[in-house]
């Protein structure tokens, strides 16, 4: 039987060093936030199987919210991640889709985030797949402004096999302007989820966390 209040401790992280705690109820995270199709469980449901998870974390690769335009989106958070879809140009990162699995190893593909219209800018398509076993421990990159639009330039992901992936896109391992950023995941945490902001470019990237 599901508790009546299932608490969840969530952190917000910003890159520039403030941290909010926030006590939530998973329940009513999970019970906000229909599909287009009316269903409970939609684009920003956390699945009913998730909910004992105890701890989450969400943080964020961006300054300030507000720096930040276009769609936000959030995957919620599964059990683990089988891989990681993206594309990208020479600039900057177009699309973004993670496929998941939940506790009785299904995948569930995460929807594929990016602008209407904008596949063919992003010839490059690059595909992470993880092994079984293998998790992101560790999501860094780059942000800084084309068109006046603070976007996401550069991306890595490490795993807890010491495998590294990217930067992505390669092209830009040089960027010098505008601002790194190293999401704080904790020793023992491995990520679950994905949630961002989409427009033209990947504009913005967080991650929900969990201990094993």
């Amino acid at each position: 039987m599901i508790p009546r209040t299932v608490r969840a401790l969530q952190t917000l992280t910003l890159s520039g060093g403030c941290a909010l705690l926030v006590k939530v109820r998973c329940l009513q995270l999970y019970l906000v936030g229909h599909g287009d199709d009316g269903a409970s469980e939609g684009r920003y449901g956390i699945p009913l199987r998730n909910i004992f998870r105890k701890y989450f974390k969400y943080e964020v690769a961006y300054a300030a919210r507000e720096e930040v335009v276009g769609l936000q989106w959030d995957d919620a958070f599964y059990t683990g991640i089988y891989k990681i879809c993206l594309t990208h140009n020479d600039i900057a990162i177009g699309s973004f889709q993670v496929v998941y699995y939940d506790l009785n190893d299904q995948e569930i593909f995460g929807n594929k985030h990016m602008h209407d219209g904008a596949g063919n800018d992003f010839p490059h398509p690059v595909e992470i797949q993880l092994f079984a076993g293998e998790s992101i421990v560790k999501v860094t990159g780059h942000t800084s402004l084309i068109e006046n639009i603070k976007v996401v330039r550069l991306l890595t992901f490490s795993t807890n096999h010491g495998r590294e992936f990217g930067p992505f896109p390669p092209e830009n391992k040089r960027v010098i302007e505008g601002t790194p950023f190293n999401l704080p995941i904790e020793g023992g945490r491995k990520v679950v989820g994905f949630k961002g902001v989409t427009d033209k470019f990947l504009n913005a990237i967080g991650v929900h966390s969990t201990t094993e």
